[in-house]
């Protein structure tokens, strides 16, 4: 069964939607709120990215965000989709051209033990991809710069 959440710490709802925006001080909106402790799930979530925005989700997250964590950004400046882990530069993933501001989008990302399948507009990007390093953990959603709307996001068990 599809357990519902409202990200509704730190995000706005105006519209029917949640409304998450990028602080001044450099961290993410709100988003760090972890929704239980997940080891195998399927996440979906609806968004739409306002022009020059990036944010996305957190997967995994452990000991309230500190810890590691797989970060799986949106960006409407490049079009990209890439997965980080917490305090890399480097993407771990990267799927180019796919991102389009003002538009809703749906993202699919299915994690169960250490593969990790994503899907984005109905499109399938990946299946199993190797994410070593995480159990279990929370998941949020994050803007980093700009604004991000979000009017669905649910989880359930593989």
């Amino acid at each position: 069964d599809w357990a519902v959440f409202l990200p509704t710490w730190q995000w706005n709802s105006a519209d029917g939607t949640f409304q998450g925006k990028a602080m001044d001080i450099g961290v993410g909106a709100g988003a760090q709120r972890p929704a239980g402790m997940w080891k195998d799930f399927t996440l979906r979530v609806r968004l739409r990215l306002g022009p020059t925005s990036y944010g996305g989700v957190v997967l995994r997250a452990a000991d309230q965000f500190m810890g590691d964590f797989l970060y799986i950004q949106l960006d409407s400046t490049d079009g990209d989709l890439e997965g980080f882990r917490a305090d890399a530069m480097n993407a771990d993933f990267s799927f180019t051209g796919l991102v389009t501001a003002n538009a809703w989008q749906e993202l699919v990302v299915r994690f169960q033990g250490t593969d990790l399948s994503i899907a984005y507009n109905g499109s399938q990007l990946a299946n199993g991809l190797q994410i070593q390093g995480l159990s279990a953990g929370g998941l949020g959603l994050i803007v980093l710069k700009g604004s991000m709307d979000v009017d669905e996001i649910a989880v359930c068990p593989p």
